[in-house]
């Protein structure tokens, strides 16, 4: 029988192959793994405790009125061996026993029960919260075949993780506890997966997550970590593919496919190149271009994104076509959810302008849009400030004595 953890148990001293088992985030070091969980440890002399003789004793199968030469050969033969003299319930029974002791190295029998160890994690001095399951299992305590946790990771974002692993399916699952200020109400996730003999991890789980408009935000998640190595598959509800990819070390350097929000032509993910510090600080770049409908026509977009655990964003954009219009910006999201944007600069070949905005997680806010508007009564330019309203991320603005817009299409790009 293989289990969730990667160990072969042999029972009866006939080893046998089944199934297999164990493990596999949103969110944010090591500490020791659980050790010995059976209340009565491995063997490690090598001899069945019942069964067994003392090594080099004379066992019951060998005869008492042997020669000295036969007694050199047969009734002392060393453990493991099977020797002319002895019976098959004797010695023989030992070397089969030996055998299975050998692959027995992390399970042991109690009152007739499994018990089973987790194995030492790889990496697990530097692993981070992106590790999900290998993370979390850090800060596991581990008896009777299931590991659990519950521990506030660093940061102001997420109070808790509370979550259990068990070592003889595989299954696991955890919740995650956030800031009463947060966007996020709560994360349920439910999985399957394997911690190796290696101490590398395979799974697959579905993360749920409740927001504060009471909205589902269901994932599947499929992670491979090798040693430091991590591969993190997330797929979301249009069934686009956000591929993590990084190294685990004195940081997480990391490249990320990613659709930002502020990334108003984007079509499908991109990758952007990232590191995290063990504090949960976070810094990104993200750079696309595109060609657009001739050789001198190119649009795109890039973006530096810093972070920190308490659930604060600060972007620093731009987004191009480079023949006719750009726009560049400075927008921050705090734990709440709420954009703010500031110095949202837009130019075009015939205008220009500049808008500023703070718009709530359910997309609700006001702002300022200002630019030169040409009167065409008095045939000149004026500058004017034009008040910006959202209704549920529907933007327009009007212009005192000016013009009305319902769209915000100038400076929102969409």
């Amino acid at each position: 029988m293989t289990l969730a953890c990667g160990v072969m148990v042999c029972l009866a001293g006939c080893p046998q192959e089944d199934d297999e088992g164990d493990a596999g985030a949103d969110e944010n070091g090591a500490t020791e793994t659980a050790g010995d969980m059976g209340t009565g440890g491995p063997d490690t002399d090598g001899l069945d405790s019942a069964d067994d003789t003392t090594a080099g004793e004379t066992t019951a199968g060998d005869s008492t009125d042997s020669t000295d030469s036969t007694d050199s050969t047969d009734g002392d033969a060393t453990e493991g061996e099977t020797t002319a003299g002895d019976s098959t319930d004797g010695d023989s029974t030992d070397t089969e026993t030996d055998a299975a002791s050998e692959t027995d190295t992390e399970t042991d029998t109690t009152d007739g029960g499994l018990v089973l160890e987790l194995p030492e994690l790889s990496c697990a001095e530097a692993v981070q919260i992106p590790a999900g399951l290998s993370f979390h299992l850090t800060h596991a305590e581990c008896a009777n075949n299931s590991c659990a946790w519950s521990y506030d990771p660093v940061g102001a974002e997420i109070t808790g993780i509370e979550g259990s692993y068990d070592l003889e399916t595989g299954a696991f699952e955890w919740t995650v506890s956030y800031d009463p200020a947060h966007w996020r109400v709560s994360t349920t996730v439910v999985g399957q997966g394997t911690i190796d003999e290696q101490g590398d991890e395979s799974s697959s789980y579905t993360s749920t997550t409740l927001d504060i408009l009471d909205a589902e935000i269901v994932e599947s998640v499929v992670t491979t970590r090798t040693g430091c190595s991590l591969t993190r598959t997330t797929t979301d509800a249009a069934q686009f593919e956000y591929v993590l990819a990084g190294e685990f070390g004195e940081n997480f350097v990391y490249t990320e496919g990613q659709m930002p929000e502020l990334f108003t032509n984007a079509t499908s993910p991109e990758n952007a190149t990232g590191t995290r510090t063990p504090e949960g600080l976070v810094a990104e770049n993200f750079i696309y271009d595109h060609p657009g409908e001739d050789e001198f026509d190119w649009w795109g977009y890039d973006q530096q994104l810093s972070g920190d655990a308490d659930g604060n964003r600060v972007v620093d954009f731009h987004q191009f076509e480079s023949l006719y219009w750009d726009r560049d910006g400075i927008c921050d999201w705090d734990i709440s959810g709420t954009q703010s944007c500031t110095m949202v600069e837009v130019d075009s070949v015939d205008w220009g302008g500049l808008a500023e905005w703070t718009v709530d997680y359910a997309g609700n806010g006001t702002g300022v849009f200002s630019a030169w508007f040409y009167d065409q009564p008095t045939m000149t330019w004026n500058p004017k400030e034009c008040p910006i309203t959202f209704e549920s991320w529907a933007c327009h603005y009007d212009c005192p004595g000016g013009p009305t817009n319902n769209s915000c299409q100038y400076f929102l790009a969409k």
